[in-house]
């Protein structure tokens, strides 16, 4: 009898044993996952704030466009760069660059003014070229920026952000800003996309 028990005695043992293990394990487990997540959502949140803060740079160059340029915004409103030449548009002559269609974009902010700048953007995200093109860096004012000067930190973020413009014509502008990042919780990178559509008039 005495035998029995200490049999059953160690079998109880294991199994305590094993269930607090697994226990254990599923702890583990569920806070390693927990703070993925919350990882995961604060990234995404600061991302979603990058990519708006470049829809309203794009948004704050028609804008200027328009204050610069009244007496001919039909021709000037999606001028690259602000360019005085736009002033002499019109339907059989252009002279001033536009923002172009389909062309791909980081914004550098130039005596606190906001400037679109050209890029190549056909790399992928693992290329390590194209996420030195478009890393995201903090400026002196912590505020995100894109172009090394003596007013950007060299604090990189894990972050690249890029600028399309997929169509654009005399009334309206689609813009799309994509913004990457890569975890620890997925191979691939993740991605947050804005699109706006910016037009030649207000409502």
């Amino acid at each position: 009898m005495k035998n029995k028990k200490s049999a059953f005695s160690i079998i109880e043992s294991v199994v305590v044993i094993a269930i607090l293990a697994l226990w254990i394990i599923w702890v583990f487990w569920f806070f390693s996952r927990s703070r993925d997540f919350l990882d995961w959502v604060s990234a995404k949140i600061e991302a979603i704030e990058i990519a708006r803060e470049w829809i309203e740079a794009v948004e704050n160059i028609r804008n200027t466009n328009w204050l610069r340029f009244p007496w001919n915004k039909k021709f000037c409103w999606n001028v690259l760069n602000y360019n005085s030449s736009c002033i002499l548009d019109n339907d059989q002559n252009t002279n001033a660059e536009k923002i172009k269609e389909g062309a791909n974009y980081i914004v550098n902010n130039v005596e606190w003014v906001w400037m679109l700048e050209e890029k190549d953007w056909s790399w992928n995200f693992s290329n390590p070229e194209y996420r030195e093109r478009f890393i995201v860096w903090k400026d002196n004012n912590w505020k995100y920026c894109q172009k090394l000067t003596s007013d950007c930190k060299k604090i990189p973020l894990n972050y690249t952000r890029k600028i399309q413009i997929k169509e654009s014509d005399m009334q309206e502008m689609s813009v799309k800003v994509v913004v990457e990042w890569q975890d620890q919780s997925s191979s691939k990178p993740r991605k947050v996309e804005i699109d706006n559509l910016l037009k030649n008039y207000k409502k």
